[in-house]
């Protein structure tokens, strides 16, 4: 019984091989402009880490994979210690596999938040430069590419020009 006991504490110990997520979220602005060294706090729950964005404005995040979401406040650096936090949004720690879920969680984490499935594809393919199908399956490689820690992908003006 003791070792069933010990072995039910150490499964849900963060020191007993926890599976975490390592990603980014890029601060912007309204306008979408990236903010260097922009102060932030991710909250989940009752946990709050905080930290200070790259000069990119990209903050740097290692968290357990569970709960699945995540809040993430963030202010501009010129606030200094101002405990205000105008911009916030959730975002999925963990998307997942290679399935349609999975990528209608990644489209959602790149902030292509409307309710439709096909809204938000063809929203990525007009912002890519692809012709708009609606298709996942179009750009489902791509997606889970760029998301999961590749480049971005080349935006190609109509024409041919980059």
């Amino acid at each position: 019984m003791a070792c069933r006991f010990y072995d039910r504490l150490a499964r849900r110990s963060p020191c007993e091989g926890a599976q975490v997520a390592t990603f980014q979220v890029r601060l912007c602005d309204y306008d979408k402009n990236p903010i260097p060294k922009a102060p932030f706090r991710a909250i989940r729950g009752t946990s709050v880490r905080r930290g200070i964005a790259d000069d990119d404005g990209f903050a740097s995040l290692t968290l357990p994979k569970q709960p699945e979401m995540l809040r993430v406040e963030w202010t501009f650096a010129s606030n200094g210690g101002d405990a205000s936090y105008p911009f916030g949004r959730d975002y999925w720690v963990n998307v997942g596999g290679d399935d349609a879920d999975a990528d209608a969680k990644r489209l959602f984490n790149l902030g292509y938040l409307k309710p439709g499935l096909t809204d938000n594809v063809n929203d990525y393919q007009r912002d890519f430069g692809h012709p708009v199908s609606g298709e996942l399956a179009d750009i489902s490689a791509e997606l889970r590419a760029f998301h999961d820690g590749g480049p971005r992908p080349d935006h190609e003006e109509p024409g041919g020009a980059s």
